[in-house]
C-alpha cells in the first residue's frame, strides 16, 4: 500500500467517486450544499492536499485538505473555517 496525490495520478481521480464516494457515503452527504458547491474545487485549488491510498491499483481511501493560514494563537474555533476559507482563497 502507499499514498499518493491524486495530481500525481489523475487516472486515480477519475475512478475516485465511483469507487469511493458514491458507495460509501449516505446519501444526506450528496445533498450538501457547501459541499457540493466547494468539493470539486479541492482538486483544482488545491491539488497537492489530495491524496489516496493504494494497493497496486486498487483505490482503497482518500484524503482531504486545504491550505489555511494560521497567526498561532490558541482558541480558533471551527466555525470560522469558511470565512478564513473564503478570505484566503477566494471561495465562492
Amino acid at each position: 500500500m502507499k499514498l499518493v496525490r491524486y495530481v500525481d495520478r489523475p487516472d486515480l481521480l477519475e475512478r475516485r467517486h465511483a469507487e469511493l464516494s458514491a458507495s460509501t457515503f449516505p446519501p444526506y452527504m450528496h445533498e450538501n450544499e457547501a459541499g457540493n458547491r466547494y468539493w470539486r474545487r479541492l482538486y483544482t485549488d488545491f491539488p497537492e492536499f489530495q491524496i489516496a491510498l493504494v494497493d497496486g491499483d486498487e483505490l482503497l481511501a482518500e484524503a482531504h485538505a486545504v491550505s489555511l493560514p494560521w497567526d498561532g494563537s490558541r482558541g480558533r474555533s471551527a466555525h470560522r473555517l469558511g470565512g478564513r476559507l473564503r478570505a484566503r482563497h477566494d471561495v465562492r
